[in-house]
């Protein structure tokens, strides 16, 4: 029963990506100018949405030199580069315990 937990977990992972691909999340994070856009437009709220985005991102296997670039772009540097780090430090750990969870035996 577990085995099928796993597989519709990452079913359901996979579906999540496809989606977040077609909708195009992962061009618009690779976008300097839209990014320093969407926060002078939004504010300082979209900086957790932009966070989760970035950790996505390389969790997925995205570079996390074009998360520190384009951070470091909109934010400035030193806000950039913690920013960036943050980002691929949730996207590490989100892909850890996604193999954990699913690679791992019972």
């Amino acid at each position: 029963m577990k085995r099928l937990y796993k597989a519709i977990f990452i079913i359901c992972i996979l579906l999540v990506l496809i989606l977040a691909a077609q909708q195009g999340l992962f061009e618009h994070v690779t976008d300097s100018n839209w990014v320093a856009h969407f926060i002078a437009d939004k504010g300082r709220f979209t900086l957790l949405v932009l966070l989760a985005i970035g950790a996505l991102f390389t969790a997925v296997g995205g570079p996390r030199q074009v998360i520190a670039f384009v951070f470091g772009f909109a934010l400035g540097g030193i806000y950039g580069g913690l920013f960036s780090t943050l980002a691929a430090l949730l996207g590490c750990v989100l892909a850890f315990y996604v193999a954990r969870l699913t690679i791992r035996r019972c």
